[in-house]
């Protein structure tokens, strides 16, 4: 992907328009186009993922892999401030609080 994003979902969007794979643990690819593109949202992703309008993200297919993937760049206490953030919302739609728990923590 050729420019920057503002967001990530805005980045997350474009991936899923251009059909880049944010899988995981993709065998083919590794997702590297995705990771690679990560690096052009104006802010780091630490920053991106700590402020994102989750509202605006879960309307996004593929959301949760693509989100999967960029929480896993992140140090253990990058991690920790991102979800510190998060869990600081009133209300959490309940599919990402599901994601959160139940994926990025794997309980």
């Amino acid at each position: 992907m050729d420019r920057s994003f503002s967001s990530f979902p805005e980045l997350v969007l474009e991936a899923v328009t251009k059909n880049v794979c944010v899988k995981p643990f993709c065998t083919t690819c590794g997702a590297l186009e995705f990771r690679r593109s990560l690096q052009t949202l104006r802010q780091s992703v630490q920053v991106c993922l700590r402020d994102i309008d989750i509202e605006t993200l879960v309307q996004v297919q593929r959301w949760d892999e693509a989100l999967r993937i960029a929480y896993g760049e992140l140090s253990f206490d990058q991690q920790r401030e991102v979800v510190q953030r998060w869990l600081e919302q009133a209300q959490l739609p309940l599919r990402f609080a599901d994601v959160v728990v139940f994926t990025l923590f794997e309980i």
